[in-house]
């Protein structure tokens, strides 16, 4: 009877089993977000599900093999767009003309999942959950095609690979969020097994006695092996790491999540100063509902020096500022990697590195290569620290162009059916009127936003502590002494759906991000501008040498910078002076070194050779570069997801109708590309600017294979005796020229300005 059999066995019943097995992953899967929304995971199953359906069907017709891929194709994808809408992805950004913003949305996602994210994920951004949810429609829908698909050739593969898809979600979920009943979830995951893998393929007699068979077994395995030791795991996953001897990297983003990682004291840079300052990598310019964190500006004036900002001067120099507040510095960087330069205040020359760019934030990127121990330099930057008599006179009127620092990104509604708020898109924030520009009252549109979100209690308090203030530095001092008294210094502080309101009212504990967040949030909502700062606070003095200042991984630290006319950006850093890597105040010197770690000797040169660490450890609010082992599945779930999938099929399209093309129309459609697509990429033409001139600023920027790629358009467009236009490999060749390949969000960036396959 069996031999009569499909080898697969009947669809039916593989759908069930299918099914079933959907079911059991999804449920282990739910967890690893707080609130999970069971009914729209629910509701990706049955798509999901009803998608392998299709699939079936499809089979059952026979269609050749063209056809059967097509349909095979199409089917998938659209089983997992509807399953990755289910579970909360925007469906307007699944159109190809919202990529850009989709990819945008992902990689905000990912990075509030960077660093130690303790599960279920409980924290307050929004794509951070679809980014964990995603992942179930997406390993589902390749486990789906890998079932089920028309005119598959390998029966064993058809078994075992799907099996293993769905049993890695299963146990992604079961691992990071251990359910209630272990054993139990583990027995019925055996029976899924066994439906999947022999049930379809026995008869009804032979299908009971197998299942009858294998329930006992499980029964009588259960107490054995909850007799077994379960104080402590057999093998401990969470040790499985790889680069343990990888350098410190650093994701200065604000978490407000406990300090859990270890700091023993690795030195980490060595710098030359004749003062003490905080030294500065990552500005964070942008509040953004729950967090601070730096943001994605590539346009706008870069507002460092009081010259330019209050003379309307761009080109101003050193010349023009006050000379008692620029200093010099040496630099010599340790056993960490930055793609930002270390350095105090304003860097305005920086000598020694290649590749360095400044964007309007206020900090200094390299590109390519980040700082890497080994590395050292030379900076010439302005760093105010005047008298508290020179910050009350400082003029209170604000030039506009300040204005971008007194912006709030408020919470949005909630969706119906849930409590949580979610950040708006696009972002609406919320312009606060800078201090000195209008009545008391300040704008009544910005009042009765914030008076209806979560932070109307924080913009009250804000205003009751500046009241009587006659100065913003009266306001400043006004929250930096409350802040100081009534708070306690602790790096555990509770998980909260909006960390900075439960810290001033509810917790009333927390470390440096939650002291220098509030503090930041607060001067912005009475018109100061400010922004918050992430870096190390000055460390200590060389024994052997006064003016040079060893930093280490306990000094890693995040404070305020707020705006004064006439002086520039000011430090302000609000925790109790007792808390752990706070620097000096301006009345107070730095107190001698302790027991440090010696950096070396000078060898020909002021520059300074490191010792080597004592083992590389992650810093206060760093992203750790160990890498446990259940990350990789789930990582490589979830980004090969759209991908994979989509990008295939979207490419072979595209590169079949440049094909098509006749020379002059390729050259045409390179053409039309070429404008937006520079723009989108920071290179954007000037007005008037020929195809000849871009050849030439490329060149001058040493950007050659993108200045080829215009010779080449330019001969083909305009050249009789060269007819000749730039092939899909010089396109390629354009598009890491300009990108520099500088990381996830530069790639994504040139994926979406020119995408593969080439011009439209």
């Amino acid at each position: 009877m069996n031999a009569t059999r499909p080898a697969l066995g009947s669809p039916p019943l593989r759908l069930a089993a299918f099914a079933a097995l959907a079911a059991l992953a999804a449920a282990q899967w739910m967890p690893l977000v707080e609130e999970p929304p069971a009914g729209r995971v629910a509701l990706a199953v049955c798509l999901l599900v009803a998608g392998a359906a299709a699939l079936v069907l499809i089979a059952a017709r026979r269609p050749g093999r063209t056809a059967a891929r097509t349909l095979g194709v199409l089917t998938a994808l659209v089983a997992t767009a509807a399953g990755l809408v289910a579970v909360g992805v925007p469906a307007r950004l699944l159109e190809p003309a919202s990529w850009g913003a989709l990819a945008s949305g992902l990689g905000r996602g990912f990075s509030g999942l960077a660093g130690d994210v303790d599960y279920p994920y409980h924290g307050a951004t929004e794509w951070s959950r679809i980014v964990i949810l995603a992942g179930l429609p997406v390993a589902l829908g390749i486990a789906a095609a890998l079932a089920f698909w028309p005119r598959g050739d390998s029966t064993r593969a058809r078994r075992t690979a799907p099996l293993v898809v769905i049993a890695a979600s299963f146990g992604v979920g079961a691992t990071v969020v251990v359910p209630e009943r272990p054993l139990l979830w583990g027995f019925l995951l055996l029976l899924g097994i066994v439906a999947w893998l022999w049930l379809p393929s026995l008869s009804p007699r032979d299908a009971i006695a197998g299942t009858a068979l294998v329930a006992v077994a499980g029964a009588l395995a259960l107490p054995l092996a909850g007799a077994l030791d379960h104080d402590g795991p057999w093998i401990d996953f969470r040790e499985w790491e790889f680069g343990r001897d990888a350098p410190n990297t650093f994701d200065w983003n604000h978490s407000y999540g406990a300090l859990d990682w270890p700091r023993d004291g690795t030195a980490l840079a060595a710098i030359e100063s004749d003062e003490p300052h905080y030294w500065k990598t990552a500005v964070l310019d942008e509040f953004d509902g729950t967090r601070w964190l730096r943001s994605e500006r590539s346009t706008g004036e870069r507002l460092e020096l009081p010259t330019q900002v209050e003379g309307g001067r761009v080109g101003a120099t050193l010349q023009q500022a006050n000379s008692e507040w620029i200093e010099t510095m040496d630099i010599t960087i340790g056993p960490m990697q930055s793609e930002f330069v270390l350095g105090a205040g304003a860097l305005v020359t920086v000598q020694d590195l290649n590749g360095l760019r400044a964007p309007p934030d206020g900090t200094i990127v390299k590109d390519g290569a980040p700082l890497q121990e080994g590395d050292s330099y030379s900076a010439i930057a302005y760093a105010p620290d005047p008298s508290p008599r020179q910050l009350r006179a400082a003029p209170d009127r604000y030039p506009p162009d300040l204005a971008r620092y007194t912006e709030i990104t408020l919470p949005g509604r909630p969706e119906p059916g849930r409590q949580q708020f979610v950040t708006p898109a696009p972002y609406t924030p919320v312009q606060v009127p800078l201090r000195g520009s209008g009545g008391p009252g300040g704008d009544r549109a910005a009042s009765r936003a914030i008076a209806s979100s979560p932070y109307a209690s924080t913009y009250r308090l804000a205003h009751r502590l500046a009241a009587g203030e006659s100065t913003a530095y009266g306001a400043a001092t006004s929250i930096e002494r409350h802040l100081q008294s009534g708070f306690t210094y602790n790096e555990s502080p509770p998980a909260r759906k909006h960390p900075l309101p439960a810290f001033l009212f509810r917790d009333r504990i927390g470390y440096c991000q939650q002291f220098s967040g509030a503090m930041a949030l607060m001067l912005r909502m009475d018109g100061v501008p400010s922004r918050v700062v992430s870096g190390f606070s000055p460390g200590s003095p060389d024994p052997d040498d006064k003016h040079r200042y060893l930093v280490e991984d306990l000094d890693a630290h995040s404070w305020v910078e707020a705006y004064f006319p006439t002086i520039g950006w000011v430090t302000f850093d609000p925790p109790p002076p007792s808390a752990p890597a706070t620097g000096p105040t301006r009345d107070t010197e730095l107190a001698s070194a302790g027991n440090r770690l010696d950096f070396g000797s000078i060898q020909g040169t002021s520059r300074k050779e490191f010792r080597p660490s004592r083992g590389a450890v992650t810093a206060p609010g760093t992203s750790d570069s160990l890498i446990p082992l259940w990350i990789l599945p789930a990582g490589i779930a979830l980004l090969g997801l759209i991908g994979l999938a989509v990008a295939a099929t979207t490419t072979a399209l595209r590169r079949l109708r440049y094909r098509s093309l006749s020379p002059a129309a390729r050259a045409d459609a390179h053409l039309r590309e070429l404008a937006p697509a520079l723009a989108r990429l920071d290179w954007p033409l000037a007005p008037g600017e020929t195809l000849l001139a871009l050849e030439r600023r490329l060149h001058r920027y040493r950007k050659l294979a993108a200045a080829r790629y215009a010779a080449k358009l330019r001969a083909g467009r305009f050249s009789s005796t060269n007819p000749d236009t730039p092939t899909l490999a010089d396109r390629r060749a354009l598009r890491d020229d300009v990108t520099g390949r500088n990381g996830l969000r530069s790639l994504l960036r040139g994926l979406v300005a020119l995408p593969p396959g080439g011009p439209k």
